[in-house]
């Protein structure tokens, strides 16, 4: 991976859902010194276990005539003032030092010693950037060494630039799952953006930048009661604002999270947390260089020259519309357009409730279309489910199914398939109409297909109960369905331990070791995901520890050894439950249930898993949707 990267998918990597962004690649070393540069005393820098979780980096020189160093370079910086920092662990360091190297100027503070066991932070402050990069980094001579663990590069203040402010009904502003109001006294411009009150209630917007930059993001709001809220920008989840109560609804404050954009259109959405909805927001000012409002562009798939079948529309029914298109198992393409004349936002899920679809609600006349591939099984959800759902391709239209104009679905011969391999909290659970959406057991892989295009198919084989054991790759059941139809340049998605209590720690590893060499044998390519955690409480040291199997250490180790991409799933969730607290995490399960999401919860960890594939560059990213 290059050191110089796209900046909107690092948050997830060190802090996610926090209010400072970390610009670096790889900042815990958790993918070895992967994006980093060695320099110098190369084979006196490598990574180890033992971090603050996770992986740490061993740093030192071998001789008083040798000098290390491990360093990184980051584009794209907005001018102001930052600050580096990192974690340091034992050594004698009096001759190491944590560096910053920008527009000709150095800034650099020695590390100090720090006995084993008692992590140090160290910081770099007053930064100061005008120009667009720095080269950062850990520099250890004369013998010396430390482990360092957690390196952060953050945005302070931001210093000129351009400024632009975006009211509601303006250019930038692309919609509200609610209305616009002007009803409480002190807003700007005609009115203030008025969500509906629920879980997931958004507001939309679209700033065009010329190159790939840091950005200060300040909301102008007002609300009775603390309504935080996730800011998504390109699709992935970049921070969290608090939204503290004002007083009252007359009483406007502001609210700002650094972010990272990149060149070109970005879309921006404010997402509610909670039940009640997000508070009422009069504009949005947007601080950094080079931007201007964008034109709130849905981002579609392209679907020149289909000219849709009308036995195809006639095959969907109801409100919500249900289309019944028939077929056997196998592989489709579904391409979908709806009217330029309906501008609310558009849904659509595919057999067992996976979500293929969305947009929101958008304030430009054009078309809107839809391109994905559904891969339909017999069972339609789990593999070893009793219901097995309707027969053939189904559609279901929870959002816009009065605007559609179009619909073709045509069988697809051996595209490249993403296959997941897991448990209850990833697998395609039975629809529940019946239950209200916060009640909807769902697994993570129902959501994730939203976020690939239309050139690969995503089959989901996680079963409820299941451990390694049913993906033993001498005889498990489950793994006999994945490796039936694996074929060269496909991905395995690896999620398991939930369910693996009594399996010691060397079957365990043993297990998922197999599966890899397994899946690579066939030219595929396979992902290592640590459980999400169990909203119970503990911290993350403790979660998914059964006797001596400590799943996260196992899985973070079989990483290591064979080069494969891990997603910490685990740490990633962890972090962002005790970031919102217990108690409004448990928005995102079902009921008091603390082991199984539900909708808004399985679309939260797909987001965590999808940030983490264009943060890590994983080659999976190629498949990816436009955000």
């Amino acid at each position: 991976m290059a050191t110089s990267l796209v900046l909107y998918s690092t948050l997830l990597a060190f802090s996610p859902f926090s209010f400072s962004q970390n610009l670096l690649t790889n900042p815990g070393f958790e993918n070895g010194t992967s994006g980093w540069t060695l320099a110098g005393d190369t084979s006196a820098q490598f990574t180890e276990s033992g971090g603050r979780s996770g992986s740490r980096l061993a740093h030192w020189s071998s001789s008083s005539s040798y000098t290390a160093e491990t360093k990184q370079t980051v584009t794209g910086l907005a001018a102001g003032t930052y600050r580096l920092s990192a974690h340091t662990v034992g050594g004698e360091t009096a001759g190491a030092w944590l560096r910053a190297y920008c527009d000709g100027q150095n800034f650099s503070t020695p590390i100090p010693s720090s006995p084993w066991g008692s992590w140090a932070k160290v910081t770099v402050d007053n930064i100061q950037v005008t120009g667009n990069s720095c080269e950062v980094g850990i520099t250890t001579e004369d013998s010396e060494w430390t482990s360092i663990d957690d390196v952060a590069l953050e945005l302070v203040s931001s210093s000129g630039g351009s400024e632009i402010v975006i009211q509601e009904n303006a250019a930038g502003f692309c919609g509200v799952d609610g209305s616009i109001d002007n009803n409480h006294a002190g807003f700007t411009g005609s009115g203030f953006a008025n969500t509906n009150n629920s879980l997931g209630a958004s507001v939309d917007y679209s700033v065009d930048s010329d190159y790939a930059t840091s950005a200060t993001l300040d909301f102008r709001f007002a609300s009775a009661s603390s309504r935080p809220a996730n800011i998504e920008i390109n699709g992935s989840v970049a921070g969290t604002v608090n939204f503290n109560s004002t007083g009252s609804w007359a009483s406007w404050a502001n609210e700002s999270i650094a972010v990272a954009l990149r060149a070109g259109e970005n879309t921006i959405r404010l997402v509610s947390q909670t039940a009640d909805g997000l508070p009422n927001v009069d504009s949005l000012t947007v601080v950094g260089n080079g931007l201007n409002p964008g034109a709130c562009n849905p981002v579609p798939d392209s679907c020149t020259g289909m000219d849709g079948d009308g036995d195809s529309l006639l095959s969907c029914s109801g409100e919500p519309a249900v289309c019944l298109l028939g077929g056997g198992v196998g592989s489709y393409r579904v391409t979908m357009r709806f009217d330029a004349r309906y501008s609310g936002g558009l849904e659509v899920f595919a057999e067992s409730r996976r979500r293929m679809f969305t947009s929101p609600q958008q304030n430009t006349s054009a078309d809107r279309c839809a391109d994905f591939l559904v891969d339909v099984r017999d069972p339609e959800g789990e593999p070893y489910q009793s219901d097995h759902g309707t027969s053939g391709l189904n559609l279901r239209i929870t959002k816009g199914s009065v605007a559609l104009t179009a619909l073709s679905a045509d069988p697809v011969t051996g595209p490249k398939t993403l296959f997941i391999a897991g448990d209850s909290t990833v697998a395609d659970q039975l629809p529940q109409r019946y239950a209200p959406a916060e009640s909807r057991y769902t697994g993570w892989g129902q959501f994730i297909p939203t976020y690939f295009g239309n050139d690969i198919s995503v089959s989901n084989y996680a079963d409820s109960g299941e451990g390694t054991a049913a993906f033993r790759t001498d005889g498990g059941g489950l793994w006999n369905k994945i490796n039936a139809r694996l074929k060269s340049g496909d991905w395995v998605m690896i999620q398991l331990g939930h369910n693996d209590k009594t399996t010691p720690a060397s079957l365990y590893r043993s297990r998922i070791t197999n599966m890899v060499n397994a899946i690579r044998s066939k030219g595929a390519n396979p992902i290592l995901i640590t459980p999400m955690i169990r909203n119970a409480g503990d911290p993350l040291s403790a979660q998914h520890i059964w006797g001596d199997l400590n799943i996260r250490n196992e899985l973070i180790g079989v990483a290591n050894v064979q080069n494969v991409p891990l997603i910490d799933l685990m740490k990633l969730s962890s972090e962002w439950a005790e970031r919102i607290g217990r108690s409004a995490a448990q928005a995102y399960f079902v009921d008091n249930d603390r082991t199984h999401s539900n909708e808004v919860g399985a679309d939260l960890f797909a987001q965590m898993i999808i940030s983490e594939i264009r943060q890590q560059n994983i080659d999976i990213s190629d498949y990816l949707r436009n955000p």
